[in-house]
């Protein structure tokens, strides 16, 4: 991924579903999944949900929750678009966005429950989130999107009213 930093001609922020069929990529077949797509300035991003134990309105619920803490001045948030248990997974994978002033730093993250200082909790998600940083442990560059935040909040107000 490279790193986007938008423009003012061409910015923009949301997250959702890309329609309502599901599909079952994993190899248990009665697990379902969901395609979704963040809006990150000029660029898009895909997502594949697992709908095992969260579905549709789960995920767009935790969305809602996060984007509003954000909102109410949160410095960084995590939301989760695919979500299996600690008991039947190794890990989850979110989008941590990062409010710097005017921008958000948003960063895809893998996150391993086995390195948590403590059980993972998914009431207290966004508590599990930790600083930004801009480099990997080999100095390497995180890739990340900056946003600016009236994009941000424009959806999220937008989500928030429905």
């Amino acid at each position: 991924m490279k790193t986007s930093k938008g423009s003012e001609n061409n910015v923009g922020f949301s997250i959702g579903f890309v329609n309502k069929s599901d599909e079952r990529p994993f190899d248990d077949l009665a697990v379902k999944a969901a395609r979704g797509v963040l809006l990150l300035g000029d660029t898009t991003e895909g997502f594949l949900a697992n709908l095992g134990e969260w579905d549709r309105a789960t995920y767009q619920a935790h969305w809602r929750r996060s984007l509003r803490l954000l909102l109410d001045g949160f410095s960084k948030i995590a939301l989760i678009t695919t979500y299996s248990s600690p008991s039947i997974a190794s890990h989850l994978e979110w989008w941590a966005l990062y409010r710097t002033g005017d921008l958000v730093h948003i960063q895809n993250q893998l996150v391993l429950y086995d390195n948590l200082d403590r059980a993972f909790s998914v009431e207290s998600a966004n508590s599990f989130l930790k600083d930004r940083e801009t480099e990997d442990e080999d100095g390497a560059e995180i890739s990340e999107w900056a946003i600016p935040f009236r994009d941000v909040e424009s959806f999220a107000k937008q989500l928030l009213s429905r």
